[in-house]
């Protein structure tokens, strides 16, 4: 009894945890999503670019960023929980007006105080609302020629200073990989928005640099996705650089291609469209972007004013609830029950995925049993298509032996 009760026991967990898997995990559902470049204060409106992580830049003893205004994070992360949204591109550091602390030479030597204080409160945020990251390491603002004063916002000596660079990999992009690079929040590390707009350094140098960060992060988390985020598809050849795992196109009125062209046309390498503007049509772009072979579509953008997220809001719930969680168009679970082994195959396939759950003991029968469908019986090497409901994550399962 008391081992028939154990091997019950697993049997109910395993396979509770393979049908959430199968149910929840899919390449473009799960990797798409929008783009939250920063949040806003809650009464003044204005952005925080570049200063969600790290003290104020104008004001030294300040400080607003996710530790101290965390309202407005969860309020965003809330909002696009509730429209199924699972993947969020987050920009970092920007231009680096701000999160560093200097020698009396000008080399950085590390992070003032608030920054991890910051990061930590945006990957936990996330972890309550089951949101996954691309977090933007830098944009190409830090290298557009205008300097911010002594608040920073320049740095081409992290591409043309060889001190300035391996004090910039040593004691700023190892440590904090070393220490957020496992979280499983984060899907991906973002080297870079744009650099193809970048204008104070040369194009090559400034390819270099990325895949030396890229490199770095690697070296620090083997698992880690590296990606960068290009604009100008005529300068794919510069920035897909080795150590990047994948290609990410920002697409916009006025560029050279749309969802149409097929993503296996750009790159060997999957290819995620990581900025693209919110239009009244936002459904059929995501059902194009699925059709034609891209990794997901991230729109643009939460808390930029000139974009209505409202928009891509609803469009983006009513394309995944039909596509995905709609019951009227359920899930069915064909299961296969051998001498010692359950097979179970979801349909749709997801990728063909097949789940096999191995079993020591000979099963005699397979009960069901939940409120969100009739129960049913599969006896031994026998087949059944039980529909499912899509909303739900776990099932409850008995054995009888």
């Amino acid at each position: 009894m008391k081992t028939n009760t154990i091997i019950k026991t697993a049997l109910v967990v395993l396979l509770a945890l393979i049908i959430t898997a199968a149910g929840e995990v899919h390449n473009f559902p799960m990797r798409s999503g929008m783009n939250l470049p920063w949040t806003v204060h809650p009464t003044q409106g204005y952005s925080h670019y570049g200063w969600d992580l790290g003290r104020h830049p104008w004001y030294y003893s300040g400080h607003e960023g996710y530790s101290s205004s965390l309202s407005s994070l969860e309020d965003d992360f809330a909002y696009l929980a509730t429209n199924k949204v699972k993947l969020c591109r987050i920009f970092l550091f920007c231009d680096f007006r701000t999160g560093l602390e200097l020698d009396d030479d000008g080399y950085v030597t590390g992070f003032d105080p608030w920054v991890y204080l910051d990061m930590d409160e945006l990957v936990s945020c996330s972890a309550r609302h089951q949101l996954k990251l691309i977090p933007v390491l830098m944009d190409f603002m830090m290298l557009d020629g205008l300097s911010l004063g002594s608040s920073g916002g320049e740095h081409p000596e992290f591409i043309t200073n060889a001190i300035a660079q391996a004090a910039f990999m040593k004691n700023i992009l190892k440590p904090f990989i070393s220490r957020y690079g496992t979280n499983e929040n984060i899907y991906a590390w973002e080297i870079m928005n744009e650099p193809g707009e970048a204008t104070s350094v040369p194009k090559p140098d400034l390819a270099q640099f990325i895949d030396l960060c890229a490199s770095n992060i690697l070296a620090e988390c083997p698992s880690a996705l590296t990606t960068c985020g290009i604009y100008n598809t005529d300068e794919l050849d510069i920035w897909m650089t080795p150590h990047l795992n994948f290609m990410q196109l920002h697409q916009y009125p006025g560029s050279s291609w749309d969802f149409n062209t097929p993503a296996t046309s750009w790159s060997d390498n999957p290819v995620l469209i990581g900025e693209t503007p919110i239009t009244s049509d936002y459904t059929q772009q995501l059902e194009i972007a699925r059709s034609t072979g891209y990794l997901g579509v991230l729109a643009w953008s939460l808390n930029d004013p000139y974009y209505n997220y409202d928009i891509v809001a609803s469009g983006y719930m009513s394309y995944m609830t039909n596509l995905f969680y709609n019951i009227n168009s359920p899930l069915t679970l064909d299961i296969e029950l051998t001498q010692n082994e359950v097979h179970l195959q979801l349909s749709p396939t997801f990728e063909g995925n097949t789940y096999t759950l191995h079993q020591t003991t000979n099963l005699t029968a397979l009960s069901w049993a939940t409120s969100t469908f009739p129960a049913a019986i599969v006896t031994n090497k026998t087949e059944r298509m039980l529909p499912l409901n899509k909303g739900s994550r776990f099932y409850n399962v008995s054995t009888d032996f």
